[in-house]
């Protein structure tokens, strides 16, 4: 089971051939829901399987009006380079936008599947949050670079990325791709997006003799991914922040 808490990572190039096999598969994550609910008043996207974002004149109760937490932290003890001049202070620029953004935001809340997010879960999550760059780890499904999972002795979110692989792969991309891959791992992590998972690899395992084996490559795990980013782009739209179009598994 510990396979269905940890979040895995997205690989730092385009996968269309994973996509284009998902989009062959039924079942899984396809009647998702999704809208943005906020006090703009504005339409801010249509498009399939998502809805119009709607106006809502108050926010959801106990919600802030504006958030004051610190970005997320980004640390990295070996000696590349590279990674400490480059990729480092890429990923602490993208942290501390998503920080100021949410810090700024007025109230919204992210409705998929009749479940909620609010701002606030956002905003605790991304103040709460920890990438650390690491090299030679073989990580569960080593080819997704890292594993975040959540240090119950600090109260913090610890993203465990490979350093020269995804963290560099990203950095790479310029400031949306990083903005991507952050906004993503901290929407894998949220309330609704850990259901989601737990659901969807439940739903593996009974349709294979609960045999981990070929769960990320398989229709759940796309789901599981999809659902991540479709919650990233909601987050962006929301926050003004530019991300990365082209992202493995779609939105």
């Amino acid at each position: 089971m510990a396979r269905a808490s940890a979040t895995r990572f997205l690989r730092s190039r385009p996968s269309g051939d994973r996509r284009a096999r998902a989009a062959g598969r039924g079942g899984a994550g396809r009647a998702r829901k999704l809208l943005v609910v906020d006090l703009d008043g504005l339409i801010l996207k249509r498009r399939g399987q998502i809805q119009p974002c709607r106006i809502v004149r108050r926010p959801a109760s106990g919600e802030k009006h504006r958030h004051d937490g610190g970005p997320a932290t980004v640390n990295y003890d070996g000696n590349n380079t590279v990674i400490k001049q480059t990729v480092v202070p890429a990923f602490e620029q993208s942290a501390k936008t998503i920080s100021d953004a949410l810090n700024n935001a007025n109230p919204f809340s992210i409705i998929v599947n009749g479940k909620v997010t609010t701002a606030d879960e956002i905003a605790d999550i991304t103040h709460h949050f920890d990438f650390k760059f690491t090299e030679g780890v073989a990580y569960p499904d080593h080819n997704y670079g890292g594993q975040t999972q959540y240090d119950p002795a600090t109260g913090r979110y610890v993203s465990n990325m490979d350093a020269t692989g995804t963290a560099a792969g990203y950095a790479a991309q310029g400031p949306d791709g990083v903005n991507y891959i952050e906004l993503h791992e901290i929407a894998h992590k949220l309330q609704i997006s850990r259901q989601f998972q737990q659901t969807q690899y439940s739903d593996f395992l009974n349709q294979h003799n609960q045999d981990p084996t070929g769960w990320s490559d398989s229709a759940q795990f796309d789901a599981v991914e999809r659902f991540a980013n479709d919650i990233t782009e909601a987050i962006e739209l929301q926050l003004h922040i530019n991300v990365k179009t082209d992202v493995p598994h779609g939105y």
